[in-house]
């Protein structure tokens, strides 16, 4: 079930089914993306585009964005090959 974190500038979705744990997104922005705090995805916490470039380099594909008034606002990661390591 995918969960949405969102305010008027971004809409973030993710999908836990799809969520690898690479840490992309909590090493990118610790401030937006924080396992420790509920809700962990604080749309508040920065600009726009540092998360749309951080979404952007999900490896899985489980964190994608949506914003208003744009023509190709249905962005997500996943577009490259990962190997995850433990």
């Amino acid at each position: 079930m995918e969960r949405i974190y969102e305010n008027e500038r971004i809409r973030v979705i993710w999908d836990p089914d799809k969520c690898m744990h690479s840490g992309i997104c909590t090493e990118g922005l610790p401030q937006v993306f924080d396992i420790h705090k509920r809700p962990w995805v604080d749309t508040n916490a920065a600009a726009v585009e540092d998360m749309k470039r951080v979404i952007g380099a999900c490896p899985s594909g489980a964190l994608r964005y949506e914003v208003p008034n744009e023509l190709d606002h249905a962005r997500s990661g996943g577009d490259r090959d990962v190997t995850k390591t433990e």
